[in-house]
């Protein structure tokens, strides 16, 4: 089992090693159909806190450990982990690693919808470089503007998808939004993107206008990667 999240704040330390905060899981069905409730999430914290290992791609390397996660009111895992590693930290600075992903084992499911897991074994949570999740990029900027909470991108996402005459396809446009949204902050406060850094307002457009005409987003860095059950 693999699902992801977003990366949203990276504070370089002294010693040249990052701390990284970040959301695991949102509870929203990524591009696969597969959602880990928040109740799974919760109840997973604790096992895996015993060791907090957070690592690359999913693979047996050691990026760092966790600080802290917790499932906040709106059902988001938050997290703060420690990367140490210094091929782990250059690449986050790259832009190279855009998001967080879960991984470990399905215990149960909803009954009523397979693709619902209620229950988990949380393993190991790795630095990817191909989101599965639309909601699972990293924007990272120079001048530091404000990061889009999940609840703006809802509702621009909700707004475009109004706008466009698919009203129920909010999750068709979380991508395009969360651009949108990135660019327009920055184009406020002045922010240069860096190496790596998010879409620009012109792809957000581009993305609308394809979904707008029922085609794939298909964004950068957006495929799965392998899955295990």
């Amino acid at each position: 089992m693999i699902l992801y999240g977003e990366l949203i704040k990276i504070e370089p330390q002294d010693d040249g090693t990052l701390k990284v905060h970040g959301v695991a899981s949102t509870g929203s069905r990524d591009s696969s159909g597969e959602v880990v409730s928040p109740g799974a999430m919760r109840a997973a914290l604790p096992g895996y806190m015993a060791f907090g290992a957070i690592r690359e791609m999913h693979q047996p390397l050691a990026a760092g450990a966790a600080l802290y996660a917790e499932v906040d009111d709106q059902g988001a895992t938050r997290i703060c982990a420690h990367v140490v590693d210094p091929t782990a930290v250059k690449k986050v600075r790259a832009g190279v690693y855009k998001g967080l992903s879960i991984g470990g084992k399905v215990l149960a499911r909803d009954p009523a919808d397979a693709r619902l897991i209620t229950s988990i074994r949380l393993d190991e949570i790795s630095l990817v470089d191909r989101p599965c999740n639309p909601e699972a990029v990293i924007d990272l900027w120079k001048a530091a503007p404000r990061a889009p909470s999940n609840e703006d991108v809802r509702a621009e996402a909700e707004a475009m998808a109004k706008a466009a005459g698919r009203p129920g396809r909010r999750n068709d446009y979380v991508a395009a939004a969360r651009a949108k949204l990135v660019s327009d902050d920055a184009k406020g406060s002045g922010a240069l993107p860096l190496e790596g850094g998010g879409l620009g307002g012109g792809a957000a457009a581009a993305i609308a206008r394809r979904l707008a005409a029922g085609a794939s987003a298909d964004l950068p860095h957006s495929a799965c990667a392998h899955r295990h059950p």
